[in-house]
């Protein structure tokens, strides 16, 4: 997704606003979302990337809280 302002990830954003809401999806459930949403340009292999981002987001910002000095 390299233009924010594209239909896709402006619905992701709405629906999914926080990394954690992402990092629980299934990638097939995702993927279909927004294979709808864009007409077949993402699929699960994008939803994949996409969640796996959000769990190490996800896992940064925890560790973060944790050891607040990293």
């Amino acid at each position: 997704m390299k233009d924010i302002k594209c239909q896709t990830p402006l619905y992701i954003h709405k629906k999914y606003p926080i990394p954690e809401d992402i990092s629980i999806l299934v990638k097939d459930v995702l993927g279909a979302e927004m294979k709808k949403q864009n007409r077949g340009k993402f699929r699960e292999q994008h939803a994949s990337m996409l969640i796996n981002l959000a769990r190490n987001i996800s896992i940064s910002e925890k560790a973060l809280q944790v050891f607040p000095g990293i």
